[in-house]
């Protein structure tokens, strides 16, 4: 019974709540910061994937427009 009533006063003290509420404080600080971290790599590797396509789309336009012009040649000895 002793043990039940220093338990919950310990609950009850003040710095036992301070203590708690920090403790609760850190954890959403640490969740915010993680977040904002797979945010960051996120956003960095959707640039380097839009980056590599434009780079990927502009080979590709750029074959196409010397085939054409390869294909206009051809024509032209025929």
């Amino acid at each position: 019974m002793e043990a039940i009533t220093a338990y919950d006063q310990t609950l009850a003290s003040r710095e036992f709540q301070f203590l708690e509420n920090l403790r609760l404080d850190t954890k959403r600080n640490e969740t915010s910061a993680l977040n904002h971290v797979r945010r960051e790599r996120d956003e960095h590797w959707e640039g380097m994937v839009a980056e590599t396509v434009a780079q990927k789309e502009a080979e590709k336009a750029a074959l196409v427009q010397e085939l054409a012009k390869l294909k206009s040649q051809l024509a032209t000895r025929s």
